[in-house]
């Protein structure tokens, strides 16, 4: 998962696994404007991760990135408050102009 430092352009420390990304966000959340975990993490789901994420913070914002096609999953994360979704194969800059606006909106 990356995490997209809050105020400055580019990306965070990237967590290896679900049990990382929470608790990377736990020591740095104020810092990081924009999460973006993989909907297949190690050690644990992106769905249980954005569920532990929302609720350690209810205003986390994330992208959901994703290799798999339409999924009821992505749905579910998106009716609970995900920002939009981020289709993988992707190059990097449909990536920055995602993250940029997901993070102007």
């Amino acid at each position: 998962m990356w995490h997209f430092p809050a105020g400055r352009g580019g990306a965070g420390p990237a967590a290896g696994s679900g049990p990382e990304a929470i608790e990377a966000y736990r020591q740095a959340r104020s810092g990081i404007a924009l999460v973006l975990p993989d909907l297949s993490m190690p050690g644990m789901s992106g769905v249980e991760c954005f569920r532990r994420l929302r609720e350690l913070d209810p205003q986390v914002r994330a992208l959901i990135s994703t290799g798999h096609g339409a999924d009821h999953a992505l749905q579910g994360l998106l009716d609970q408050g995900a920002q939009g979704v981020l289709r993988k194969p992707y190059v990097v800059a449909e990536l920055a102009e995602t993250v940029a606006a997901t993070l102007a909106a």
